[in-house]
């Protein structure tokens, strides 16, 4: 604990009562960017349309992001372009599509996966850097790229110092007191026991849901040299909890805190904040209080049909075809587990921890709008992907269904005149890059050949891939947006490749979100199509439904023209 606290209060204490960087004068003149707008980037993990305002379950509690969707601009078809963490974040912070990277996320953890050694992110600005250099002081905590690796460098000031606040970790975790995994959140990390199905069984700290309350307990085994230990961890020390009042502070509780640091302090030039949150990601563990929120008995299910895969393309109705099968192994393990109504206390599990999180992006908000900065601030929230709970037979990421791609995005600007307006034209994250630049008035190609001979060769030249989403917020309506009328959104496939080797864009799964309709295209030639209008759950593939030869013929061409454009 203690090294966990001192690294915080150093942080903070680095910021607090201060003047940030104002004295520095390297990059663009702080004259010529004192009128320009701060910039507060909210990013969650795993959060699907589960936000009482997208109307993704009637339980859902979120009435701070309900809040900031009545004051910004909501838009309720927007799309990840990657559903599983570290291709998604990679394309939102480069800008990239994954078929313009080649980087899909094949086995994303393997090492040597980091987004940096995939040739065309090498050199890639992404959109900290780009602030940075110009005029930004940059400001990052919790889990934004999917590497902590990967971060290095983009987070400065002009002073060039790092400011970055708490590391990403998915703790508090359960234990068994053996570090013959490693030292980590994430190699020391086991489910809670009330997850196993019997005492020899050993489950990943992800495949998890707990209160906090419920401390675990994992007892000794000498013959496995287990010491055997009860209580939490996280940031691989003990994590104290004797009772709600009388405990250490999860990482992303410790995220608020250090933005607030940030919004809290004076700047002599504007600033550009990201707040990563962990949650709603597995492990599913929370404070006791967002799951007393929710009572078992009363918690209603995803809509979930019985049937579901029999009309499913060949290869997602086979999980060993997509690059990561986690998700049907998990239903499985829930709805064949020993104990009753496992799944129901997953989704129980999952609206406690969205609970959670609105909670601590309510303080951030709530911090801002006190703050000296409200009225020259830009919000942007979102998550990287969604997240299935059941529906598919699938509990998890990684598909090219609506609860898997579909997510929160809300843009808030001072001068905004349309609050609480919605825009249904589909969108996807690869358009925040471009609307960021647009909103605070930066050069617009990041990549271009830079004029400073100091950053020759650091540029890659590729142009961004998104479109400005700022038009939307002065008419959310316009049918003359320049970007493409569908939302696409690719799959990797289980091609196998090495590490840092782009895939083939041939190979993967794709699909595209219109206002009314998904298509998705399998590697194979399959296809799928389902009419939101008549069937929002995506019950019947309407692929071979010679009614809808045009409507799909018309959204091959236009996935196939934004993957295949060259």
């Amino acid at each position: 604990m203690g090294s966990r606290r001192s690294f915080l209060k150093k942080s903070l204490l680095g910021i607090s009562g201060l003047s940030i960087m104002q004295n520095y004068t390297k990059g663009n003149n702080s004259n010529q960017n004192q009128n320009k707008p701060n910039l507060l980037f909210i990013v969650t993990d795993d959060l699907n349309d589960w936000v009482g305002e997208l109307g993704g379950h009637p339980q859902a509690h979120t009435p701070n992001i309900d809040e900031l969707m009545k004051r910004g601009v909501s838009f309720t078809n927007a799309y990840s372009n990657n559903p599983i963490c570290a291709p998604s974040r990679a394309s939102f912070l480069t800008g990239l599509y994954p078929h313009t990277s080649g980087y899909f996320g094949y086995k994303q953890n393997q090492a040597g996966n980091q987004f940096r050694n995939f040739d065309k992110l090498k050199n890639a600005q992404t959109m900290m850097e780009h602030f940075y250099d110009n005029g930004y002081n940059v400001y990052g905590t919790g889990k934004v790229f999917h590497s902590r690796s990967s971060k290095r460098g983009v987070w400065k000031g002009h002073d060039d110092r790092e400011h970055f606040g708490i590391l990403d970790t998915f703790g508090p975790v359960a234990w068994d007191g053996s570090h013959k995994r490693g030292n980590m959140d994430y190699e020391m990390g086991l489910a809670h026991p009330q997850m196993l199905r019997d005492k020899n069984e050993s489950l990943s700290y992800s495949k998890s849901f707990a209160s906090l309350a419920n401390i675990p307990e994992y007892p000794s085994d000498p013959d496995k040299n287990i010491p055997g230990y009860k209580g939490w961890v996280c940031f691989g020390e003990p994590f104290k909890y004797e009772n709600e009042q009388n405990r250490d502070k999860m990482p992303d509780e410790l995220n608020v805190e250090y933005a607030r640091e940030i919004l809290n302090a004076e700047h002599e030039r504007p600033f550009f904040l990201t707040v990563g949150f962990n949650r709603p990601h597995t492990p599913l563990h929370a404070p006791d209080k967002y799951f007393k929120k929710f009572s078992l008995d009363e918690i209603k299910m995803p809509k979930i049909k019985e049937d579901d895969l029999s009309d499913v393309a060949g290869p997602l109705g086979k999980p060993t075809k997509l690059w990561n099968n986690s998700g049907r192994k998990h239903y499985k393990f829930l709805t064949e587990h020993p104990e009753p109504d496992m799944l129901k206390k997953w989704v129980r599990a999952y609206l406690a921890n969205v609970a959670f999180i609105d909670d601590q992006i309510g303080k951030l908000l709530d911090t801002l709008r006190d703050s000296e900065h409200n009225n020259n601030t830009i919000v942007i929230l979102t998550s990287d992907h969604g997240y299935h709970l059941g529906e598919k037979e699938w509990v998890f990421k990684s598909t090219p269904w609506e609860e898997s791609a579909r997510i929160p995005l809300v843009i808030d600007t001072p001068d905004l005149e349309n609050r609480g307006a919605e825009v249904s034209h589909p969108v996807s994250l690869i358009d925040l890059y471009p609307t960021m630049i647009d909103l605070c008035d930066l050069p617009e190609n990041p990549n271009a050949k830079a004029e400073n001979p100091a950053y020759e060769g650091y540029r890659n030249q590729i142009p961004l891939d998104g479109y400005s989403l700022a038009p939307f917020l002065s008419n959310p309506n316009r049918n003359d947006w320049e970007g493409p009328d569908v939302a696409l959104t690719s799959v990797a496939s289980d091609t196998k490749l090495e590490p840092g080797e782009p895939g083939d864009p041939e190979d993967q799964f794709y699909t595209v979100r219109s206002e009314r309709y998904r298509y998705i295209l399998c590697p194979n030639g399959e296809e799928e199509l389902y009419d939101h209008k008549n069937d929002p759950y995506e019950w019947n593939n309407l692929a071979n439904d010679t009614n809808y030869s045009g409507i799909k013929r018309k959204l091959n061409r236009k996935l196939k023209s934004l993957v295949f454009q060259d």
